[in-house]
Formats: C-alpha cells, sequence, structure tokens
C-alpha cells in the first residue's frame, strides 16, 4: 500500500486547509498530513507551538485523516509520493530533498497562478517531479517560467458533502434566492474586491424581479462600504459574520443561483462549492473561472475586460449592465434555472470523477 505526505496550512481559515481535505478524502493508500505555518515571522518555538496546535485541530476535525510531526516523518520506512500545497517552507527543504533520496520519493507541488511564488518554486525545482495546475492560467505561467517541467491539470471537487434532501423548487411566481459570499475581501483591485461583490450590488440596483440576496460577510475596514452599499436595498440580506461550514452550506443549499462576478480566482472553490450542490452560477467569463462554469450549461458566464495587461496574473473587470441582464433573464426563467441546477451536479460528479482518477496517477 503506497503513502502519501501532504504538507498544507493548518490553519482553517486558508483555503490551503480545505485543498489538503480534499486530496487526503481521495487519494488511494495511506495518508498523512503535515501542517505549517506561513508565518516565518514567528520563532521556532512559537512555530513549534502553532505546528501542534493546528496538528490538534486536524485530529478532532477529521478523526479518518492521520497528522505526522517532520520528527516522524523522517522515520517512516517508506515514503511514496509528497503533495505540497502553494508553498514549500524553508525549514522543510532540506529534509524533504533528504527523504527523496532516500526512498526514491515523487515529490509533487500545487500552485495558484495569483500565488505563485517563483523564488520559491526555484528553491527545489531540480527535485519537483510534476507541479499540479488548477488552471490554464497557472499552467502557462508554469510553462513560461519552467519550461519542460511536468504539469498535471487537475480541478478540484468541493470539501462539502451535499445534502439530499435539499429542496430546489422554484415557484413561477415565488422568490428567487440569489448566494454570495464576499468573505474577508482582501486585496483591493481599482477599488473593488476580488469576488467583485461592488459588480453585483450595482447590478441588482435596478433589478424588479422578487429576489432576495444572502450576501455573507466578514466585517473588517474592507467590508464597511460593502455594508454601506447593501443596506440601500431591501432585498439584500447581510450576513455580517465568520459562518462556520455547515450554517455556509445551509445558506448555499437554500439558495437558487450562486453569483460571483470576480476579478480573479485561484482556482474557484465557491463555484465548485455551489455545483456541488446543485447550485448553478453566474460568474466572469475569463479563466479559471469559465473553466468551471461552461456557459449556459451549469451558469452563465459574463463578458469582462482585462484591467491590466501588465499584471503578473490576469485580473478583470466585469460588465455590470451585461451581469444586470443576465441575472433578470434568469431570475425569469425558473425553468432554465432548474435546468441549470441539474446540469451543475452532472458537472460536479464528472469533475469528480476525473480528479479521482488524475489524482491518483500522478501520485
Amino acid at each position: 500500500m503506497k503513502t502519501t505526505i501532504i504538507i498544507g496550512s493548518g490553519n482553517k481559515k486558508k483555503g490551503l486547509f480545505w485543498d489538503a481535505v480534499i486530496f487526503a478524502n481521495h487519494v488511494s493508500g495511506k495518508v498523512r498530513l503535515l501542517p505549517y505555518v506561513f508565518a516565518e515571522k514567528h520563532k521556532r518555538f512559537k512555530k513549534l507551538y502553532l505546528w501542534y496546535k493546528y496538528n490538534y485541530f486536524f485530529l478532532i476535525s477529521f478523526p479518518h485523516i492521520r497528522t505526522i510531526s517532520l520528527h516522524s516523518l523522517q522515520k517512516l520506512r517508506q515514503i511514496n509520493s509528497i503533495l505540497i500545497l502553494e508553498k514549500i517552507p524553508v525549514y522543510l527543504v532540506k529534509p524533504l530533498l533528504e527523504i527523496k533520496r532516500r526512498y526514491n520519493t515523487k515529490i509533487v507541488f500545487m500552485v495558484n497562478h495569483e500565488m505563485l511564488d517563483k523564488s520559491n518554486l526555484s528553491t527545489i525545482k531540480d527535485q519537483v517531479d510534476i507541479v499540479i495546475v488548477k488552471s490554464e492560467v497557472a499552467k502557462k505561467m508554469v510553462h513560461e517560467t519552467y519550461e519542460g517541467m511536468g504539469i498535471a491539470y487537475l480541478q478540484l471537487p468541493s470539501a462539502i458533502i451535499p445534502n439530499s434532501n435539499r429542496k430546489s423548487e422554484i415557484l413561477q411566481q415565488g422568490e428567487i434566492i440569489l448566494f454570495h459570499a464576499a468573505g474577508g475581501g482582501g486585496v483591493l483591485y481599482n477599488g473593488v474586491g476580488r469576488k467583485g461583490t461592488e459588480y453585483l450590488i450595482s447590478a441588482l440596483d435596478k433589478v424588479d424581479t422578487s429576489y432576495k440576496l444572502i450576501l455573507l460577510i466578514q466585517k473588517n475596514n474592507y467590508t464597511k462600504h460593502l455594508i454601506e452599499l447593501a443596506k440601500h436595498n431591501n432585498n439584500i440580506l447581510v450576513v455580517e459574520k465568520h459562518v462556520n461550514d455547515r450554517l455556509y452550506q445551509k445558506y448555499l443549499e437554500s439558495s437558487h443561483l450562486a453569483i460571483y462576478p470576480s476579478k480573479v480566482e485561484g482556482y474557484g472553490l465557491s463555484l465548485i462549492e455551489a455545483l456541488s450542490v446543485g447550485v448553478p452560477v453566474v460568474t466572469t467569463d475569463a479563466s479559471p473561472m469559465n473553466e468551471i462554469v461552461i456557459d449556459g450549461q451549469n451558469g452563465m458566464c459574463v463578458s469582462a475586460t482585462l484591467d491590466d495587461e501588465e499584471s503578473e496574473y490576469p485580473i478583470y473587470s466585469i460588465n455590470v449592465e451585461a451581469l444586470r441582464e443576465t441575472l433578470i433573464n434568469l431570475m425569469n426563467s425558473p425553468t432554465r434555472l432548474k435546468e441549470m441546477g441539474t446540469n451543475a451536479k452532472n458537472h460536479y460528479a464528472m469533475v469528480v470523477k476525473n480528479f479521482q482518477r488524475e489524482v491518483n496517477r500522478v501520485l
């Protein structure tokens, strides 16, 4: 039986936490998780404290997935493959290379295009056997930077387990429930957050169709102005707190349409989460968003323009009028929404099947 080590963040608030869980749930054989902390500024004792704290977190949250420390890792008799998620901590470089030499272990590195640390990858690029990318954008960037390096394109499934009792019937005269998670907002691009929440609020400003938008916001300095914008629309229900996973899924599954007019996405996990529970998605017609949402089938892709051609990675501005028109057309077509929801489930089933096949081939 093969043994795979997955190295990623132990911080549940980071997307890498879920990436680690997704891989661990689909890789065959024994899986061990080695959490790390990104903050290199921490002193060694602080880092170790956080390390074991998050080891414990992993154990109580996912008892079927075992965690491991670096000390225990070096005592294993055989390691077939090591999957590193997005960043190689400096203090792990030497141990990893020693393990590769000792066991002839395959080292696989997964990157996001908007977090591609070229200097970090170059640290052990000669020892990396294959790079996993989650989008065509990331594939192009890795190819241009490290020509000749092995690349595997994988679409990740969701960590959400769909509720089979979800009620998705839409009455002809009923209220359409929309969903959007703005999160903490993160970096602003020309005054707009990465999820394009400002575009969505603006597009809904002149929509007369009966609807309710569930808008999840983590309250901070950035999101204050989103709350101010949203309060002028009585059809927007603002949930301004960090919701737990169960409540997040409940809100998502109660919706008929998810909307993400994103300016940039590393992969688009929010999009794939919606598809996994049969909720179609309206998003930006650009990579990687339009690789997950197939226009006219499991959702709609709205035209957008490239903000800055000189940027290291592509950032887009969506056409707000086109977004408004798309939303009005879909909200006035409940039958079409229902068909797209069915297509969303079918598409997601294909994503899971392809992922299980390819990830076990790569690892």
